[in-house]
C-alpha cells in the first residue's frame, strides 16, 4: 500500500510538472524576465523537488553518493557475484541542461544494470545550464571519465580494467 501511494503521488507531481512546463510557458517566461529564475533552473527545481531521491541501498545493490574527478557521482555496487566487476560510467539525459543522475527513473535504471550485469555503475551528475555553459558540462564528463579509468578507482571498487564501458542516456530513457 505504501509503494502504491508513493507511486500515485509521483504520478500526480509529474502531471503538475508537465502542466506547468507545457501549458503555462508564460510562468516560466515571467520568472525569467523578472530575474527570479532561468527557465532551465525553474524546471530543474521542480524536477528535483518531485523526482530526486536520496541514495539508499537494497538487498542486491549497495548505493552511495561520491565524487569522481571532482564531479558528484552516485555509485551502484552489486552485492555478491564475481570478485572483479564490470565497470560502467553513466551520463543521464537532458542535453546538458536538465535532469540529475539522482532522479528516480535513472536511479532505478542504474540499480537494474548493476544487479543484472554484475557491474559497478557510476552515474555522473554533471553541472547544468544556466549555472555553467557548454563546454563546462563536457569538461565535467571528461574529468569523471578520466577518474573512472584511474587505477585507484578501478582498484577501490574492484572493477576489471578489461571490462569497461561508457554510456549516455537520451531523455527517452526516463
Amino acid at each position: 500500500p505504501g509503494a502504491l501511494v508513493m507511486t500515485c503521488i509521483i504520478a500526480g507531481l509529474r502531471i503538475v510538472l508537465y502542466f506547468v512546463t507545457h501549458h503555462t510557458p508564460k510562468l516560466n517566461d515571467m520568472a525569467h524576465a523578472l530575474g527570479l529564475s532561468h527557465r532551465a533552473s525553474l524546471l530543474n527545481q521542480l524536477v528535483s523537488w518531485a523526482d530526486v531521491i536520496e541514495a539508499h541501498s537494497c538487498s542486491t545493490v549497495h548505493v552511495t553518493d561520491s565524487v569522481l574527478g571532482g564531479v558528484p557521482t552516485r555509485v551502484f555496487q552489486p552485492k555478491g557475484g564475481r570478485k572483479l566487476k564490470r565497470g560502467i560510467i553513466y551520463f543521464h539525459g537532458g542535453g546538458w541542461a536538465l535532469g540529475s543522475g539522482r532522479m528516480r527513473s535513472y536511479d532505478r535504471l542504474c540499480r537494474k544494470m548493476a544487479k543484472d550485469l554484475d557491474a559497478v555503475i557510476m552515474s555522473v551528475d554533471y553541472r547544468l545550464v544556466p549555472e555553467v555553459v557548454f563546454p563546462d558540462q563536457y569538461h565535467d564528463a571528461l574529468a569523471a571519465s578520466r577518474a573512472f579509468l584511474s587505477s585507484q578507482v578501478l582498484e577501490h571498487y574492484s572493477i576489471d580494467p578489461e571490462r569497461l564501458v561508457a554510456t549516455v542516456c537520451t531523455q527517452t530513457c526516463s
